[in-house]
């Protein structure tokens, strides 16, 4: 019997072992609560105006991309604008999270590790406008614990509606023409 089972030891050491497999499924779950724990970091700083901080998450290729034409800023200028807006415009913000996921692309043009964030953002204005509460989506990418892209969308109409502000359409200024 003892024979045997040296023999069963002896011939088990004799079989090739596979090399240790990363498991690539809980290092992209590691790196995507890294990476929602930065996005929320960031996303408190942005709240009450820490730009200090905000700038400490960004990367010096920061690009935002708003919800509307033409909303497009690199860092310096979207660090400059949130601390004028803090100054003048904004009262306070609160954010309550819908849902924040995270996704690792493997390949092609948005390859890269992504976080998205989904709540209800209120906000009060110094100026005594109305408060708005919207809700909104952010998508940030995220590389050696940077935020180098952030693109928002929210209904900027919905807000501005919650202001008081009515939307009445251009009159059309192109008279028909008939066409023989």
């Amino acid at each position: 019997m003892a024979m045997i089972i040296i023999v069963m030891g002896v011939t088990s050491c004799d079989k090739p072992t596979a090399a240790p497999q990363k498991d690539e499924t809980v290092n992209a779950t590691e790196v995507g609560e890294r990476n929602k724990a930065i996005v929320n970091q960031y996303i408190q700083a942005s709240l009450v105006g820490d730009v200090a901080t905000m700038e400490m998450f960004m990367a010096p290729n920061f690009k935002d991309h708003g919800p509307v034409k033409g909303d497009t800023t690199r860092r310096a200028s979207y660090l400059e604008r949130t601390r004028k807006n803090w100054e003048t415009v904004y009262g306070s913000m609160k954010y309550d999270r819908i849902t924040a996921l995270s996704h690792t692309e493997a390949e092609g043009p948005l390859k890269g590790d992504w976080v998205l964030e989904w709540g209800s953002l209120g906000v009060t204005y110094k100026n005594g406008r109305p408060p708005v509460s919207i809700k909104i989506h952010v998508v940030y990418k995220v590389i050696d614990g940077k935020i180098t892209y952030a693109s928002s969308y929210y209904n900027e109409a919905d807000a501005l509606k919650q202001q008081g502000y009515t939307f009445v359409p251009v009159e059309d200024k192109v008279k028909e023409r008939v066409i023989n």
